[in-house]
């Protein structure tokens, strides 16, 4: 009896510590960025789910407009959503002290999260992306507003878009992306690639031109979420 009474204990010290193992690989697996960007990238790229809290940029319908990819109108807002909120601030909370050294350094340890999250595998393009986001004042950053360039949208000869992205983040200037909407979704990494490259002449003729345009963004705007000045 006493036998037994010891082999159970060991049977159940055993199932015990056997969970305890699973909820720490539980743990390590919710805890890792390029687990965590898997589940975020997932959710973006699901068409029929979004936040009704979630800020869209103004002037996304002229995207739309010309858009004949199969990327749905939610998807398109959520990976904007997504960069604007959290891709640029948590990248320059996390190198804006960097050095060029550093900043490769930071490169070839996250190279898997960074091709996920930006769509970058050539350092030169995260450092330029990185160099860029320095530029940028205080410890963290607050969107205040965000908007298509409606004069730089351009359609693409493989169905994809390019048009620019104005941030405007409190305390701070505006800056500007280039962004490319591919033709579908990616699933191993965001859809729409971002670049610091842009024309001037874009803006310019973009802060000139008469916004006549505004009432049209009603009849595109999504089911739900809502629009910072317009959609």
């Amino acid at each position: 009896m006493v036998n037994m009474n010891n082999m159970s204990k060991k049977i159940k010290s055993l199932i015990l510590l056997l969970m305890v193992i699973l909820l720490l690989l539980i743990m390590v697996i919710n805890l890792n960025p390029v687990s965590r960007a898997n589940r975020r990238l997932k959710k973006i790229n699901v068409a029929d789910s979004m936040d009704d809290e979630l800020i869209l940029p103004s002037g996304l319908y002229k995207i739309m407009e010309c858009y004949q990819g199969s990327l749905t109108t939610e998807v398109i807002c959520k990976t904007y959503n997504n960069f604007a909120i959290n891709i640029v601030p948590k990248y320059f909370t996390k190198c804006k002290m960097l050095s060029d050294e550093k900043i490769e350094r930071y490169f070839n340890n996250h190279k898997e999260l960074i091709y996920k999250e930006l769509g970058y595998s050539d350092f030169k393009e995260f450092q330029t992306f990185i160099k860029y986001l320095q530029k940028l004042q205080g410890n963290q950053l607050r969107l205040e507003k965000y908007s298509i360039i409606k004069a730089s949208v351009k359609s693409k000869n493989n169905r994809a878009v390019s048009a620019y992205l104005s941030i405007k983040y409190a305390d701070n200037e505006e800056i500007i992306f280039n962004s490319t909407i591919g033709r579908s979704i990616d699933y191993e990494k965001t859809s729409i690639v971002f670049s610091t490259e842009y024309e001037e002449k874009y803006i310019i003729e973009e802060n000139t031109a008469n916004d006549y345009e505004e009432n049209q963004d009603e009849n595109l705007v999504p089911k739900s979420g809502r629009a910072i000045d317009g959609f």
